[in-house]
C-alpha cells in the first residue's frame, strides 16, 4: 500500500486537522500497519505537526483496535513503530499491546509465509528500537505438522540475531518437542538445526526432556532410515540427557539393548 503525507512542514497542522486527507491517512494506518512503516522510515513522525496528530488522534484510535494481523514484513515493521510509540518505553504496556496481534495467519496465507515475514519484521524492529526484553513475545500458532518448517522459515527471515528469541509458539514446550520428534521420524526434514536455533534462543520454548524421551521411545521400536536421521534423533536424546531425562527412561533403553543396537547401527552405517 502506498501512503503519502502532503503538506508536512507548511501549515501542516491545519492540513492534518481539517483535511479529509488526514482521515484517509488515519484509516490507512489503522487498516494496514505497513503504512506506519512507510511514515516511520520517511521520518514523517519527526515533524511536530505529524507527531502531534499521531498522539492526539492515531494512537488513541489504535488503542481501541482489538486485533492486528501480520501480513508481510512491512506490517511487522510498521506495527513495531506504532506499538513502540504508544507504549512510551513501558514494557508492560508493550506486552499488553502485543497480545492483540493475532496468532493466526490470514486465510489466503496458507503456508504462513506472509505472517512469519510480518513476525520477523516486528521482531527485528523491536530489537532495533531496544524494546526486546524477556517479557516481549510474539505469539504465533504453528500446527504440529508445519512446526519445524515454519520455525526454520522464521529463522531465515530475521535479520537481527536477538529476534529469534521473540517468537512464542502457542504450543506448549512438550508439544513443540513432539513436533520435532515426529518431523524427524517422518523424515520431513533432517536439517532441523535452523529451527532448533529458534526454539533454543530463549528458555522454556521446547522441552528437551520430552525431546530426548520421545526420540528414545521411537528408536526402541524402529531402525533409523539413514545416518542423518540417526544423528538427528541421537542429538535429541543427548539434549534430553543433558536436561535431565529420567534415569528410568535411559535405563530402560540400556536394559532392552536399544543403546547397544544404536551404537552398532551407527558403526555399520559409518563403515559403509
Amino acid at each position: 500500500m502506498r501512503c503519502s503525507v502532503s503538506g508536512v512542514g507548511r501549515d501542516s497542522s491545519t492540513r492534518l486537522n481539517r483535511s479529509t486527507g488526514a482521515v484517509g491517512l488515519r484509516t490507512a494506518v489503522l487498516s494496514s500497519p505497513g503504512a506506519t512503516a512507510t511514515l516511520s522510515r520517511s521520518g514523517a513522525f519527526k515533524d511536530p505537526a505529524v507527531n502531534a496528530w499521531a498522539k492526539r488522534d492515531l494512537y488513541r484510535l489504535a488503542r481501541d483496535q482489538r486485533s492486528w494481523q501480520l501480513d508481510g514484513e512491512m506490517t511487522g515493521i510498521g506495527l513495531a513503530a506504532l506499538l513502540d510509540a504508544m507504549s512510551s518505553g513501558d514494557d508492560a504496556a508493550l506486552v499488553d499491546l502485543l497480545a492483540r496481534v493475532s496468532p493466526e495467519a490470514s486465510e489466503p496465507d496458507s503456508d504462513k509465509h506472509r505472517q512469519l515475514q510480518g513476525a520477523a519484521g516486528l521482531a527485528d524492529e523491536l530489537v532495533r528500537r531496544n524494546r526486546a526484553t524477556n517479557l516481549v513475545q510474539i505469539s504465533i500458532a504453528l500446527p504440529a505438522d508445519e512446526m519445524v518448517a515454519s520455525l526454520e522459515y522464521f529463522g531465515g527471515q530475521v535479520k537481527e540475531p536477538a529476534s529469534r528469541g521473540l517468537l512464542q509458539p502457542t504450543s506448549s514446550p512438550v508439544e513443540v518437542a513432539d513436533a520435532f520428534v515426529e518431523n524427524s521420524y517422518l523424515r520431513h526434514s533432517l536439517d532441523v538445526q535452523p529451527a532448533l536455533e529458534v526454539v533454543s534462543s530463549r528458555a522454556g520454548l521446547i522441552s528437551d526432556e520430552k525431546l530426548g524421551a520421545g526420540s528414545l521411545t521411537w528408536l526402541q521400536a524402529n531402525d533409523p532410515g539413514s545416518e542423518e536421521q540417526l544423528a538427528t534423533l541421537l542429538e535429541f536424546v543427548d539434549r534430553g540427557r543433558r536436561s535431565g531425562t529420567s534415569d528410568a527412561t535411559m535405563g530402560a533403553a540400556a536394559d532392552d539393548g536399544t543403546l547397544m543396537h544404536l551404537a552398532s547401527f551407527s558403526i555399520r552405517t559409518t563403515v559403509r
